[in-house]
């Protein structure tokens, strides 16, 4: 499954993390960690110990990602204004989107893609 993280800090960090550990290709979208991450991976910590886990690759923004069959959510909510035109190259007629954000109103902000 093609997925791409939208806010790839703690929590789409993990998710993300998580499925891209099961095979998944796996693209984070974040501001500021894309290159760190592409050098270096993602550390990701549990009861079990560390591990590092390597995405398949991550960017600044969604325009070089393409159609993904999943849409994760996970950039905090006072972003929502400009995150449907943000990920709309993301979106095909297949494509899932998930949210998972703190606040009331998001699945209504995503309602126009």
């Amino acid at each position: 499954m093609k997925i791409a993280v939208v806010g790839a800090g703690a929590v789409g960090g993990w998710y993300g993390g998580l499925l891209a550990r099961k095979g998944h290709e796996v693209y984070f979208v974040t501001r500021r960690d894309y290159d760190f991450i592409n050098q270096n991976g993602l550390r990701m910590r549990d009861g079990k110990g560390e591990t590092v886990v390597q995405i398949k690759k991550a960017y600044p923004d969604c325009n070089s990602i393409g159609v993904c069959d999943l849409i994760i959510i996970a950039a905090k909510s006072t972003a929502n204004v400009t995150l449907p035109s943000f990920v709309q190259s993301l979106v095909g007629p297949e494509t899932i989107l998930l949210t998972l954000q703190n606040g009331m109103g998001n699945c209504e902000c995503f309602r126009s893609i």
